[in-house]
């Protein structure tokens, strides 16, 4: 294949990849190839140990609501359980505590009469907040629709961050916002961006090493009664501690790690200072959400935040994959270019996990789309090169053979063989005469201009027929009707080939004539019958052809006019399909070398010759009755007429005395006896 195919494609393949994979929007197979591969890379290199993790999360759970103080505690009310939890936090050296809750009731607006019973309800959170909360280092919740009731805002001041989630298009969780841009202008944090001191529009990614349900997790209810300093010491000293809700069916979110395999929850110890986390009931809905919020914290504070490949980077290995595919495309056959295509995606998601152990988040689909436009590409450029390459062929190799055989031989799946069927056909020979005489009276290149000249009268003719030259013979053609395409009226069709022929030759000698040019004349034998068509020759160089009797009697019919002195004589099957279009005069019975039965020849001739038809079927009588000499005399009187079998008549008057002369077997059938090739 040449080089002013092959680049074009490739570079066209390279290009496209690498566009459309650095620029497309995210789709929903490009995260659903991102988490896989999270979880390829952890099922082959294996989890991180998420126990040193910067951050520790507090649950509350079923079994947190179902023991005392929390069973009689309504959720509304429940800030004296969050001042005890966020105090042991700090008390046991935790650095920052959010509350993924939003306190939208203020225990103190509630009123008995003139009376508030629970004005100092929330005295103890409400102290916790002033402290910690002025202090940047106790966060309470909010979102975009819902606030804290007036008094906790107002006592945190600072300490109020977004708890609102935003997910990818295809619902997972895979970058964890640190603020949102405000009405007003600036930027409002989130829990994550709180936490972390760093309120933006950026974003972290959260796509883990491990399982986020493997953070260190406790239930509510085990922080609150644990009264081992040491345990509690370990759990939250030095960490980021996050609160929320761990319920079933209550702030559930997909996240990347959705495909991994998740570590077996250790049974339930009695002892709460195990601090053991809790078993979460992880469905389709996905995770507790303050896990993700712990996540984002952790991977900034622990150093497992990925970094997005550069978009030039990843065009540019889109590009080179793109390439790839598209060269195999553009050589090999459909499975083998599939084939490639299917291993370099697999690379590219192979290469796309490895990245994520260097820290790099590489989008894990995009190079599987580079390599199926790739494929497409090259498939596309192997089609329009194919094309081109067939339309050569038929336009080149059509020169040789007909364009019907082209197309079969191009359709087939194997290379011809030399096989053949029987079919029935009509055969034509046509011959120009005095080849051999302007061979002496003319240089070579005239003499074979003029010879291709009459030789493509003759093709058009079959060709406009829908019959197919077999093979040129010299100055001589060989044409097929009925192979290799189908033809209905093939006996017909040929008949009226050879007189249109007939005509037009004599034509292009007039006119050469007139114009002082080399001139030939047509001599045209047809026949029809069964043939065996197909592949002919050797295994290594075939012809497709004919061959068979039909064949045979067609070669030596075509001799006959030169003997007849009528330009066209066909067999007695082709004079009855054509007998429509011309008027048939049955010329004679003529025996064949090669034949033992005698082959009736006719001749197609003008309706208005019909009026000499008897006169010559009684001269041909006379003939088979073996009166020659009334034979001969009713042929000369023929002769004589004006119709344009005189030239015919002349001829059988001749052969009928030249019969007279020479002596004849009993069972003689009547028929002319010939030198015929």
């Amino acid at each position: 294949m040449r080089l002013a195919v092959v680049l074009p494609v490739i570079a066209a393949g390279a290009l496209l990849a690498g566009l459309i994979a650095a620029f497309a929007p995210f789709t929903l197979i490009d995260g659903y190839a991102d988490d896989a591969a999270a979880a390829a890379r952890v099922a082959v290199v294996g989890s991180r140990d998420m126990g040193d993790a910067a951050v520790a999360v507090v649950l509350l759970d079923q079994e947190s609501l179902a023991r005392p103080p929390l069973t009689e505690t309504p959720r509304a009310l429940m800030s004296p359980i969050w001042a005890a939890l966020a105090g042991k936090a700090f008390a046991h050296g935790a650095d920052k505590v959010a509350l993924d809750f939003i306190l939208a009731y203020d225990a103190a607006d509630l009123r008995v009469g003139e009376t508030r019973p629970l004005k100092s309800y929330d005295a103890a959170f409400l102290r916790l907040l002033l402290r910690e909360g002025r202090a940047g280092r106790l966060v309470i919740g909010r979102s975009r629709e819902l606030a804290p009731a007036r008094r906790f805002a107002a006592v945190a001041g600072a300490g109020v961050a977004h708890v609102d989630i935003v997910s990818d298009g295809d619902g997972v969780t895979r970058r964890m916002r640190l603020g949102f841009a405000e009405p007003g202008g600036g930027v409002a944090p989130t829990l994550a961006g709180a936490l972390l001191g760093a309120a933006s529009a950026e974003a972290v990614p959260i796509t883990p090493p491990a399982p986020l349900t493997d953070l260190p997790t406790a239930r509510a209810i085990d922080v609150l009664t644990c009264a081992d300093a040491a345990a509690l010491g370990r759990f939250f000293r030095g960490r980021t501690v996050l609160i929320g809700a761990g319920l079933p069916g209550e702030d559930r979110l997909r996240a990347p790690d959705r495909f991994m395999r998740r570590a077996a929850v250790p049974a339930r110890s009695e002892d709460p200072c195990a601090l053991a986390p809790p078993a979460l009931d992880i469905g389709p809905g996905g995770i507790p959400g303050v896990l993700l919020f712990a996540g984002a914290v952790d991977a900034a504070r622990s150093g497992w935040a990925l970094a997005t490949a550069p978009p030039l980077a990843v065009a540019l290995a889109a590009a080179i994959v793109g390439a790839i595919v598209a060269f195999a495309g553009l050589g090999l056959a459909p499975a083998s270019a599939a084939a490639v295509a299917a291993a370099v995606a697999t690379l590219g998601f192979a290469g796309a996990a490895a990245a994520q152990e260097a820290s790099v988040l590489f989008p894990a689909a995009r190079l599987g789309f580079a390599a199926l436009i790739g494929f497409a590409v090259g498939w596309s450029g192997r089609l329009v090169f194919l094309d081109r390459r067939a339309r050569a062929l038929r336009a080149g190799f059509g020169r040789y053979v007909s364009p019907e055989l082209v197309s079969r031989l191009m359709a087939q799946d194997r290379l011809p063989e030399l096989d053949g069927e029987q079919r029935h056909v009509a055969v034509m020979f046509a011959d120009l005469s005095g080849f051999t005489a302007l061979s002496e009276r003319v240089d070579g290149k005239t003499l074979t201009a003029t010879v291709n000249a009459y030789l493509t009268v003759i093709a058009d003719e079959v060709a406009r027929s829908g019959g197919y030259v077999d093979k040129f013979i010299g100055d001589a053609v060989m044409a097929i009707w009925n192979a290799p395409a189908d033809h209905d009226d093939h006996e017909r069709a040929a008949v009226q080939a050879a007189v249109a022929i007939r005509d037009a030759v004599a034509a292009a000698a007039a006119r050469d004539a007139a114009a002082g040019l080399p001139t030939f004349s047509i001599k045209i034998g047809v026949n029809s019958g069964l043939a065996v068509v197909g592949n002919v020759g050797s295994p290594d160089r075939l012809n497709y052809t004919a061959v068979g009797d039909t064949v045979n009697v067609a070669a030596r019919m075509e001799g006959l006019p030169s003997v007849l002195a009528t330009p066209v004589v066909i067999g007695a099957d082709c004079a009855c399909a054509a007998a429509a279009d011309f008027a048939m005069l049955e010329v004679a019975s003529i025996q064949v070398k090669g034949r033992r039965e005698p082959v009736a020849v006719f001749a197609p001739l003008n309706a208005a010759d019909r009026t000499w038809f008897a006169d010559y079927a009684a001269a041909l009588a006379a003939y088979r009755a073996r009166d020659f000499a009334a034979a001969a005399a009713r042929w000369r009187a023929l002769a004589a007429a004006p119709w344009n079998g005189a030239s015919l008549a002349a001829a059988m008057a001749g052969l009928a005395e030249d019969t007279a002369r020479e002596p004849l077997d009993d069972d003689w059938p009547g028929a002319l006896v010939m030198r015929t090739k």
